[in-house]
């Protein structure tokens, strides 16, 4: 072969490889999103197509409830403890081109209004017991917190089938603390209109339902008719005692508060009965 006809065979192959590059879809490039502002991603299925869903800061998170501090362990703390804070979206990503982005900020009443706050490392058993015995050494504080922070990342996004679909594709997301640390949050998913949202119901679909974890679990576990007991009597001082029946159903998801003065004589006393 040539020169002349060589140079002409590699432009050729150089050519072919250009145009077959620009060819492929960008699989390989979910977005142009830092890596350190991605939080987490999942791979979900949503009616049999496959997406990503991706946890994504708009930028660097702060902390709150901080390792290694006594605050961590107060009430308000408690379901946020060893979190960052910040602007969250909840992105949807098709073979790596975003189709959707939801601002999860609106869903929490924690600490900054619009913020979200989801926790980043997991807390031990034995955590709050150091903590409060070195309270006032802050250089045990300092090495503690770097300890805390090499732990593995918690897992926000636990994919199940809360609403009783057929499809695991929501996730319960803890958005406040009830007295006394009670975890309570909303569930995210996709609604039947195809997009984000915050799962609601029958009554109020368009709310997003607000439960404490036990009852999101309680609900997860049988779409059956369930009551669990949400206030007892004496809680905080309270004076009637509150059971929440749900149920999820083809049509969606049923809450009826149930209010009994107290004390309690099983399901005597019944004050009022109340659909959410």
């Amino acid at each position: 072969m040539s020169v002349g006809h060589r140079a002409t065979f590699i432009l050729i192959l150089l050519l072919t490889a250009l145009s077959l590059g620009m060819a492929m879809p960008e699989v390989q490039r979910n977005s142009d999103a830092p890596q350190s502002l991605i939080r987490e991603e999942r791979t979900v299925s949503i009616r049999g197509t496959t997406e990503t869903w991706r946890l994504q800061w708009k930028s660097p998170p702060k902390l709150e409830c901080p390792p290694a501090k006594e605050v961590s362990f107060t009430c308000p703390c408690e379901p946020f403890a060893y979190a960052e804070s910040g602007e969250l979206d909840l992105v949807r990503l098709r073979n790596g081109a975003e189709v959707e982005r939801f601002s999860l900020g609106q869903m929490f009443d924690a600490f900054e209004p619009g913020k979200a706050a989801v926790q980043r490392w997991p807390v031990l058993n034995s955590d709050m017991k150091n903590a409060t015995s070195h309270a006032k050494d802050e250089t045990w504080q300092l090495a503690e917190a770097e300890r805390i922070q090499k732990r593995a990342t918690v897992q926000i996004m636990k994919l199940g089938d809360y609403n009783h679909d057929g499809n695991a594709a929501e996730f319960f997301l803890p958005t406040t603390s009830v007295p006394c640390g009670k975890s309570a949050g909303v569930v995210m998913g996709v609604g039947v209109d195809s997009r984000l949202h915050a799962i609601g119901t029958l009554v109020n679909p368009d709310t997003p339902l607000l439960l404490k974890k036990m009852e999101w679990d309680a609900l997860l576990k049988s779409g059956g008719l369930q009551t669990v007991s949400d206030w007892a009597c004496g809680d905080h001082g309270a004076e009637e005692a509150v059971d929440l029946e749900l149920q999820a159903t083809r049509r969606g998801i049923s809450v009826t508060e149930k209010h009994y003065r107290c004390p309690r004589a099983g399901k005597g006393n019944l004050i009022r009965s109340v659909d959410r």
